[in-house]
């Protein structure tokens, strides 16, 4: 039944070839219809800015939608007919996961492939086949055959794209534009978010765990009340705790305390908001490690289930190598806090940098929506 929806899937697409391709449209995906945000919604920002005549197509999924006008930026309901209507007919295709094995590209579109971490801490594609499903395997292969452009922020990500993604063609190292905002922030862009939120403390502290593969929910134990006691006594600064939970693991029975001082914005759409404002980020095995440290902002990892983690995947980087200190309890976690070296953390984390060779700017978005409007107008 899936081998004949896919045949059908793929000759509406040819059928759809009847309309020309609109050199003026972009379809941009976010973890395939999950919401406005990731690299694509700042490169898009970005490309608004330049140009005012290009459309923006942004699918999603039911329960998810755009919470908010934006000029240029027309949604559509993710594997409808308009959503292949579009994707046939736009010069230009962003994403940040891997494409369908059933989506066929035109010989005069353009793809994107928008990655959504960089570097990598677990392992992935070529180096995860042996966990991962066939199918993944095969529509990973596919996609990086329809890619035209990878990003990088790095000489490592780059020979890391050419060993681990099946792809050799062309890499553009511009950095990651979903960490732009961080990179360039402010003491008055961090105001404005926390604003928008009503967030009235001095400080925040942003808690963002990833998901287990078994669904666990024993490693979320963070003990948010002596966790915002511990920082005000050591900053003598009031605190606010975000809590963002990973999407798979949100509505699976974890109830947060019902604390002052502590909010939930697990359905937050744009991640990168809240780190934009957050004063210390608490994770244990996401990406987001490499990017708020990249940005300067401290990042404490609480990660009471390491060797279980790593069986699953592994990693590709030894926690000793890691510029973030790691704590396995509360009372570790508290401990490190009362004891933090902001010169110790900057100093560490400029080594693993340098090592690297990171290259974070604050213009990825502009360097990646000029090379796409060069695309676009040629």
């Amino acid at each position: 039944m899936l081998q004949i929806k896919s045949s059908f899937v793929v000759l509406l697409q040819y059928i759809l070839r009847v309309f020309p391709v609109n050199n003026n449209k972009i379809l941009s995906l976010s973890y395939n219809g999950q919401g406005y945000g990731d690299n694509g919604k700042y490169v898009c920002s970005e490309i608004i800015k330049h140009n005012k005549n290009i459309l923006i197509i942004w699918p999603f999924k039911k329960g998810y939608r755009i919470n908010e006008h934006i000029p240029n930026v027309k949604a559509v309901r993710y594997l409808s007919l308009f959503y292949f209507y579009h994707l046939v007919t736009s010069k230009v295709w962003i994403s940040n996961l891997r494409m369908a094995s059933f989506i066929c590209k035109r010989p005069n579109q353009y793809y994107i492939q928008l990655w959504h971490g960089m570097p990598a801490l677990k392992r992935i594609e070529k180096d995860a086949q042996d966990a991962l499903p066939n199918s993944y395997i095969q529509a990973a292969k596919h996609d990086s055959q329809m890619a035209d452009l990878f990003i990088s922020n790095s000489q490592y990500w780059t020979n890391f794209i050419r060993n681990t993604f099946w792809y050799d063609g062309p890499v553009l190292e511009c950095g990651t534009p979903r960490i732009d905002s961080l990179i360039n922030r402010t003491a008055d862009s961090k105001q404005r978010i926390k604003d928008k939120l009503h967030i009235t403390a001095d400080k925040v502290v942003l808690y963002a765990p990833t998901f287990r593969k078994d669904m666990n929910l024993d490693c979320y134990s963070l003990d948010y009340q002596n966790l915002k006691h511990t920082l005000e006594t050591k900053t003598g600064k009031s605190w606010h705790v975000c809590v963002r939970l990973h999407p798979n693991v949100t509505n699976k029975g974890i109830t947060l305390p019902q604390l002052e001082g502590v909010t939930d914005f697990s359905q937050y759409p744009d991640m990168y908001e809240l780190m934009e404002m957050a004063d210390l980020l608490i994770t244990d095995y996401s990406s987001t490690m490499f990017e708020a440290g990249f940005a300067g902002i401290p990042v404490i990892l609480f990660a009471t289930d390491i060797e279980k983690y790593r069986k699953d995947r592994n990693f590709y980087f030894k926690f000793e190598e890691l510029p973030f200190p790691v704590v396995r309890s509360n009372a570790a976690l508290f401990e490190k806090i009362k004891n933090w070296n902001t010169d110790d953390y900057m100093h560490a984390l400029a080594k693993f940098k340098d090592k690297l060779g990171i290259r974070e700017t604050g213009t990825a978005s502009k360097q990646l929506a000029e090379h796409i409007i060069k695309i676009m107008t040629n």
